[in-house]
């Protein structure tokens, strides 16, 4: 079983999918600036998406995730970071 952690912020989105014993198994980062977001899941480099979209970067990340065998059926809690300044 895992949990999502999700936080979005005014420049970037930042995903990680921990196991219930705290493992970080999956991570995802975009950032944006203008018309353009850079992508970035686990390891892998950055790459350029076409246009700013939360959906659009949680899709890709999910996408990535599957890949390396992931599955949603897993996901048992989503949480989000709130930041009040």
């Amino acid at each position: 079983m895992d949990v999502l952690l999700v936080n979005a912020g005014s420049s970037s989105l930042k995903l990680s999918v921990l196991s219930e014993g705290g493992e970080l198994r999956h991570v995802a980062l975009a950032e944006w600036s203008g018309g353009t977001t850079r992508f970035r899941a686990g390891d892998a480099g950055f790459e350029e998406l076409p246009k700013r979209s939360l959906a659009g970067v949680f899709q890709r990340a999910v996408q990535e995730w599957r890949e390396a065998g992931w599955s949603e059926a897993d996901l048992i809690a989503v949480a989000h970071r709130w930041v009040h300044g």
